[in-house]
């Protein structure tokens, strides 16, 4: 039973952690783009070479990291009692189902090896605040290693 729940624990924290990174790598080659388009529309061809996608790409991680630790949060949060038949509600349900970057995390190795149920993955909220933690490590990693304004 020990190792059961070992497992599955191991399959949850890789199961977030691969998330994270994937995440953080969805948000490092966004902000790049957006960082060279902005530099080609204001200031035209000559301003490629004075682009810096790392320092867009830090301010971004960091932004978005504390963004989805909110967001992750909130949705940890069991649902009341007295909004269980509501008529008009807000569905931000916790599932596990994997959806978007959750799928495309899913499918690369390692966590692809292990295939896991979906009782043995993280929830959303769970994906999203520890998806929130790995980018704001990669956002500080970036200003200790010098990428800076």
């Amino acid at each position: 039973m020990a190792a059961a729940r070992r497992s599955t624990w191991a399959l949850r924290a890789l199961d977030g952690l691969q998330y994270g990174v994937v995440l953080s790598g969805v948000v490092v080659l966004v902000a790049s783009v957006a960082a060279y388009a902005l530099a080609l529309v204001a200031r035209g061809p000559d301003a490629i070479a004075t682009v810096r996608p790392l320092l867009a790409a830090k301010w971004l991680l960091f932004v978005l990291g504390f963004f989805f630790m909110a967001l992750g949060a909130f949705r940890l949060r069991p649902a009341a009692p007295y909004k269980q038949n509501a008529r008009f509600s807000l569905d931000l349900s916790n599932s596990r189902d994997a959806e978007g970057i959750a799928a495309l995390a899913g499918r690369l190795p390692p966590l692809s090896r292990f295939d896991p149920s979906p009782t043995e993955r993280l929830s959303t909220g769970g994906r999203l605040l520890v998806g929130s933690v790995v980018m704001l490590a990669i956002s500080l990693l970036l200003e200790l290693g010098g990428v800076r304004i």
